[in-house]
């Protein structure tokens, strides 16, 4: 990535040497060969102002490497006040001739086609077919030759001599212009991010073009590609309605950029900068002659997520790679159904920050838009954000929760034994099963060894208030606080049982006890979970933003203050949860993939029944001694939670390598101490 970098960084300098040398003979042609010409003209002529874009706020992970950067790119804009309004669609026709001979794309969300003798609706963008006509002001039941129409008329468009096609490519500037309030006030940006040689060739026509300009201007650029894009989020135009009054009083302006998701969008006063001022002088003939920055552009703040990039693409390999074992050993059982989707969560548990957060299938933030078509076509759904987004039931790893409110209810104590015969006999008709024979059980080995007819008891005295307290006090079924869009999930209730049309029951108390019913919850909400019982049962607000610092890192805006969110007021109930979570993997279900592992883990499985399958989730901290991170993976037909443990081990096992510089085959040198991080 750093190689593509500054191979991209060299080509733009040498073709801004190239741009300089242009204008410099240009400028010598003004000034010696034709300067009592050029002196007339400009006499003759006058100056205006334009609107300079602002570099927006970069984002980086908590060691300041970059996820979004800017690099200087070329826009082509429409000055509408050194314009020839006459010669409008000539200009437009040349450019999309020059922009098609160099593979360049401009802005054009026309729906309309050639198609035969005349023009058709495009299969697939119907919302954008409604939009034009409430836009020209026509029926509901016109055609796209009546459109055509419309706006050959309404653009004075010669259709003398043009292609059906070319009349269409000045209709579909002309609409956009429209849609983007094109004024003197208000120029219109044609393409973007357009190729150094395309500029070039647009610059050298600037003479046949008056009004037509090449403007340096920065560009997102997702150095990260496919790293944390849910969290990243992205930049885009206005949505049709989506520029109101408040942005108009805000600064904006129809054609700017905002955040759509993510980050970009939760710290967009942040990112954004203050806009400058640029005064361009202009001759006789509307040509500019030179130009002078009135009011320099203000750079956006730069945002410190509290993403560790390394964690974030650990994670992401691990989830993609744990994915396809389990899928090709479902297959190789004849199974019908394969894992094909899931999450895993890191938070740091002395502040809550959300170290990584991997979806499986994932996408790429640097081709989103080139993407976008397949990625809304695929199955699997990569555009969902499960990490934050997805809602699961928890299984056994909500049984954590309920054992903290057991012991700290004083329902049971922690030497209490429930026996365990494999059946749950209190009800005559409704007796669920447990998937072993334990006997006489308490609750250390309850949560080591998963037996559901201790907790089947435990929530049956407990009762369904206390179960949802706890659960909430300890992140399920709450939002975290996270500063991007996040589910809420619920834990089983008898509102909305009854509203499903089945009766509330102590059996669906005893169901909610194990995870099941109508509980669920996010993977963020679950590694919250692991991180406040390793917290000693203080939950704080989970985030993804350690501090907003100036452009160049030089001075902190602002700091992310730890916020207490709920408390367990027993620490006793918290240390026997910990010590049962810590038996899992000494003696439990996950014994057989920590038993030799060299940091102590402390853990809980999880396999929630769905309707047509098993979901595997997995949670855990570590180490057991000095908690630091937590993590909870998520797969979906994943079969079991125990097969994510090895994927878990792998990624504790390599965050804590790399914290102490010690990756097996990396040169790299690896921040050790907290002097390297760029945390409060």
């Amino acid at each position: 990535m750093q190689e593509k970098i500054q191979k991209r960084t060299g080509i733009f300098i040498a073709v801004i040497v190239l741009l300089l040398l242009l204008f410099m003979v240009k400028l010598m042609q003004m000034q010696i060969v034709s300067g009592e010409e050029y002196l007339a003209q400009a006499e003759g002529g006058s100056s205006r102002t334009i609107e300079v874009s602002a570099a927006r706020g970069e984002i980086v992970d908590r060691y300041a490497e970059p996820l979004v950067q800017n690099q200087m790119g070329f826009n082509v804009i429409f000055d509408a006040g050194s314009m020839i309004r006459s010669h409008l669609n000539d200009y437009i026709l040349e450019l999309c001739a020059l922009f098609r001979e160099q593979g360049e794309s401009w802005n054009d969300s026309l729906p309309i086609e050639a198609f035969g003798e005349g023009y058709r609706f495009i299969e697939g963008r119907e919302s954008a077919v409604s939009r034009l006509k409430r836009e020209l002001g026509i029926a509901d039941y016109a055609t796209a030759d009546d459109a055509m129409a419309w706006l050959i008329e309404e653009n004075n468009i010669d259709t003398e001599g043009l292609s059906r096609d070319e009349i269409r490519t000045v209709a579909g500037v002309r609409y956009e212009m429209a849609l983007k309030d094109y004024s003197v006030a208000n120029p219109y940006t044609f393409a973007e991010d357009i190729s150094m040689t395309t500029a070039i060739l647009v610059t050298e026509r600037s003479n046949e073009m008056p009004g037509v300009l090449v403007m340096e201007t920065p560009i997102r650029a997702y150095v990260a590609e496919d790293i944390a894009s849910n969290v990243i989020g992205f930049v885009g135009a206005f949505d049709e309605g989506q520029y109101t009054a408040e942005w108009r009083e805000a600064g904006y302006s129809l054609n700017d950029q905002i955040g759509k998701t993510g980050l970009e969008a939760a710290y967009e006063s942040e990112l954004r900068g203050q806009n400058g001022v640029r005064r361009l002088e202009l001759d006789g003939d509307n040509l500019v002659i030179g130009s002078e920055d009135i009011t320099p552009a203000q750079p956006g703040n730069t945002i410190v997520s509290t993403i560790d990039k390394s964690t974030q693409e650990d994670a992401q390999r691990i989830l993609a790679e744990g994915i396809a074992d389990m899928a090709a050993r479902q297959l190789e059982n004849e199974e019908e159904i394969q894992a094909n989707a899931g999450a895993m969560v890191v938070l740091d548990v002395e502040t809550f920050g959300v170290i990584a957060a991997a979806n499986y299938p994932t996408y790429n933030l640097e081709t989103y838009q080139e993407d976008y078509a397949s990625l809304l076509q695929n199955p699997a759904n990569p555009l969902f954000d499960r990490s934050f987004s997805g809602l699961y039931a928890p299984g056994s790893c909500f049984k954590p929760a309920v054992a903290t409110a057991t012991l700290a209810e004083g329902v049971m104590d922690a030497n209490d034994t429930v026996d365990c015969t494999g059946r749950y006999t209190r009800f005559a008709d409704y007796q669920p099963t447990c998937m072993g024979v334990h006997g006489s059980i308490d609750v250390r080995e309850a949560l080591a060894v998963s037996c559901n007819i201790y907790f089947y008891e435990a929530g049956y005295q407990l009762g369904i208030e206390p179960i949802t307290r706890y659960a909430n006090t300890l992140g399920l079924g709450v939002k975290t606080g996270v500063e991007i869009n996040e589910a809420t999930g619920r834990i089983s209730n008898r509102e909305f049982v009854e509203s499903l049309g089945n009766f509330w029951t102590d059996g669906q108390i005893v169901s909610t006890a194990i995870g099941q019913s109508e509980t669920v919850v996010t993977p963020l909400q679950l590694a919250t979970l692991a991180a406040s019982i390793a917290n000693d049962g203080v939950r704080l607000q989970t985030h993804l933003v350690s501090s907003v610092m100036s452009y160049n890192l030089d001075q902190t805006i602002w700091e992310h203050t730890p916020t207490v969110m709920a408390e367990v007021e027993d620490k006793d109930a918290i240390r026997v949860v910990q010590e049962g979570m810590l038996e899992c993997t000494l003696s439990g279900s996950a014994r057989y993939y920590f038993q030799d592992c060299p940091i102590r883990v402390a853990a809980k499985t999880g396999t929630p029944q769905t309707e047509t399958n098993l979901n595997a989730i997995f949670i855990a901290y570590a180490p057991y001694e000095d908690p630091q991170i937590a993590v909870a993976c998520v797969v979906e037909k994943g079969g079991g939670g125990y097969m994510l443990a090895p994927m878990v081990r792998e990624l504790i096992e390599n965050y804590f390598a790399r914290q102490q510089g010690t990756m097996a085959g990396s040169d790299e040198q690896l921040p050790t101490t907290e002097e390297n991080i760029l945390l409060p």
